[in-house]
C-alpha cells in the first residue's frame, strides 16, 4: 500500500484519524478510504510517483488535502476545506 509510509509520517507528526483506513470501496471498488484531522504535516509522498496529491476547494467534501493513490484506488484526505478568497 503506497499510503501506508504517509499514514505512519503523519501520526508521528501528531495528526490523527477522523476516519480510520477502512476498504470503503470509493473512489474505486476495493480502495481503501482514510481521513485525518489537520491538513498535512509531512512531503514524503512527493517523492511516491503512484501518489496525486491535490488541494479541495469544495465544501461540498469537506477536506483540504487529497492524497490518491493511481496504482490502487486507494484515497487519503486531510484537514478541513479552505475556501479561496473571493474577489
Amino acid at each position: 500500500m503506497h499510503l501506508q509510509p504517509v499514514f505512519e509520517a503523519e501520526l508521528q507528526a501528531g495528526n490523527r484519524y477522523s476516519s480510520s483506513p477502512h476498504i470503503a470501496d470509493w473512489p474505486e471498488a476495493g480502495s481503501v478510504f482514510a481521513a485525518l484531522v489537520h491538513a498535512l504535516r509531512t512531503r514524503g509522498y512527493e517523492s511516491v510517483p503512484e501518489l496525486e496529491h491535490r488541494i479541495c476547494t469544495d465544501p461540498h467534501y469537506g477536506w483540504h488535502d487529497e492524497l490518491y493513490c493511481t496504482a490502487c484506488g486507494d484515497l487519503l484526505v486531510a484537514g478541513e476545506t479552505r475556501l479561496p478568497n473571493a474577489r
